[in-house]
């Protein structure tokens, strides 16, 4: 007689919490730090997040870790800039990070696509 498998179903982080674990980390360190740090920390998991949940990624095989990983690395680049203050700043944050764009930075490159669009539809008319 086979036993029933028992499946426990562990939903990802989000980038929210990804900061979260990050800052704690940073935080179990002696280690400050502002709220650009943290805007730019939560942008660059926000990338990582994207990247991951692309078909091909798989973010369950990296999960928790993933903020542990970002946090080494964080606290590498802060001595490599030979820093002795304990406070990590923006800059020590390397790698991609989600870029938003206002309306306003939108609006003139779908100019093109639009007009392009409209003259196709007016050809095939």
């Amino acid at each position: 007689m086979e036993c029933p498998k028992k499946i426990f179903i562990i939903p990802d982080y989000t980038p929210d919490q990804y900061v979260k674990i990050t800052e704690n980390e940073l935080k179990k360190q002696s280690f400050t730090f502002n709220s650009a740090f943290s805007e730019k920390l939560l942008q660059r998991f926000r990338y990582l997040y994207k990247e991951l949940k692309k078909p091909d990624n798989n973010i369950k095989s990296v999960n928790g870790y993933l903020a542990i990983k970002e946090a080494q690395a964080i606290t590498g680049r802060y001595y490599l800039r030979k820093a002795s203050d304990k406070i990590i700043l923006p800059e020590d944050i390397q790698g991609q990070v989600e870029e938003k764009k206002s309306i306003q930075e939108i609006m003139p490159e779908t100019q093109g696509f639009i007009c392009c669009v409209t003259a196709v539809y007016a050809a095939l008319r």
